[in-house]
């Protein structure tokens, strides 16, 4: 398997995880409802904590400080 193919497995597999997708709607604000981040980094903990590594790679971004 080449690196392309596995960089696109993983990216589906995150794209796959529900949990994940819901926090990501509820991020860009989604069903008439404003962007909540708070509320999605409990998601995307309790996402990471039920094993859903992507929940733990979003929280890392929202975490991150931002560039100058």
């Amino acid at each position: 398997m080449t690196a392309t193919e596995e960089n696109n497995r993983n990216a589906n597999a995150i794209a796959l995880d529900p949990r994940v997708e819901e926090a990501n709607r509820i991020l860009l604000g989604a069903d008439g409802k404003p962007a909540n981040p708070l509320a999605v980094a409990g998601l995307y903990r309790a996402a990471l904590d039920q094993g859903a590594t992507a929940g733990g790679e979003r929280l890392a971004v929202l975490a991150a400080p931002r560039g100058r």
